[in-house]
């Protein structure tokens, strides 16, 4: 085995050696064995995922699902990692967006926007102030897209429940039709005769 590398797995599994030990806990989606029965697709599941480097080493990451030890042993990250978990924001991710670039993503965060839906409720006088202009028009105009499409999307979903209700209210009518002729009278009426006197 390289040398460098038994020195990074000693670092990894004493937890006595913290110094320039750097750890990062995140979320990992993670196939499982499951199968969602009504769709057929695999269920994923997040994992904490615990990412540990090493200062002046570029090559070596241990980047395993967390156990309880390492959250022992890095309970600062650890509990950084929890703080951002219950503080996530409500909302779109401006990562979503292809739109928007990986430098004006940046520059948002730094104001703390960091969901489309908190770009767009600035007031332009804002968006002009913070010189995100261009960011703020992007914004608004993808939500009025969207926005459109969610309605036209809610009417072809009326147009599609009337036209179900016709064709059921055919069905019916027709099926009413039919009952009707072949329920014809086949019980004749006395004649009457007429009175001889």
């Amino acid at each position: 085995m390289d040398s460098d590398f038994l020195t990074f797995r000693n670092v990894i599994e004493n937890s006595n050696i913290e110094k320039d030990t750097f750890a990062r806990f995140y979320d990992r989606s993670v196939k499982t064995n499951e199968i969602n029965p009504k769709t057929g697709v695999p269920i994923f599941k997040d994992v904490c995922f615990v990412e540990i480097r090493i200062k002046n080493n570029n090559t070596d990451i241990y980047d395993q699902p967390a156990s309880e030890e390492k959250k022992a042993r890095f309970p600062n990250e650890y509990r950084q990692y929890l703080k951002e978990k219950e503080t996530r924001p409500i909302g779109t991710a401006l990562e979503n967006f292809s739109f928007l670039t990986a430098s004006q993503i940046n520059t948002l965060k730094f104001y703390h926007i960091d969901t489309l839906e908190k770009l767009s409720a600035l007031t332009p006088e804002q968006a002009s102030d913070l010189d995100i202009v261009n960011e703020y028009h992007l914004a608004q105009n993808f939500l009025a897209g969207a926005k459109k499409q969610f309605e036209v999307a809610g009417w072809q979903e009326k147009v599609t429940l009337l036209n179900q209700k016709i064709q059921e209210l055919e069905a019916a009518l027709k099926a009413a039709q039919q009952k009707k002729t072949t329920f014809k009278n086949t019980h004749k009426r006395p004649v009457k005769r007429k009175k001889t006197v």
